[in-house]
């Protein structure tokens, strides 16, 4: 008896270890991934170029809309503070520190512009909006 009620406890306790998938787990172009894992306010670009069980951040947490094409991801997320929105360009086949964050809305369009990102590349995935800027 004592040994199915510890048996018992260990599951339920150990049950609580078991982290699964994430809420969101999407694939994008190249080694790149939409994830949030316990809330959308959670979700993030990551990469995991070099090791399948290494990720790295590209885009913090609060990304709330991503479109993509096979050459670009393009992203809008909150700032920390939630009163901005950031604009964010990868490329795909660039190394991760030549890719353009945090961008204003006018870098945003001047860096499309300069990059010739095409006019049918936009926003598919929108997950919520609370700020405008």
């Amino acid at each position: 008896m004592k040994k199915n009620i510890v048996l018992i406890l260990s599951i339920i306790l150990l049950q609580s270890c078991y982290f699964g998938a994430g809420l969101i787990e999407e694939e994008l172009p190249g080694s790149f991934m939409l994830f949030a894992n316990n809330s959308i306010e959670e979700l993030s670009i990551i990469n995991n170029s070099n090791n399948k069980s290494i990720y790295n951040i590209v885009v913090d947490e609060a990304v709330f809309a991503v479109g993509f094409n096979k050459e670009y991801i393009i992203a809008k997320s909150y700032s920390v503070n939630k009163n901005l929105i950031l604009y964010h360009i990868i490329e795909v086949e660039k190394e991760l520190n030549q890719i353009n964050l945090n961008l204003s809305f006018q870098d945003y369009k001047l860096k499309r512009e300069s990059l010739k990102l095409p006019y049918d590349l936009n926003f598919t995935l929108v997950y919520h909006e609370i700020a405008k800027n």
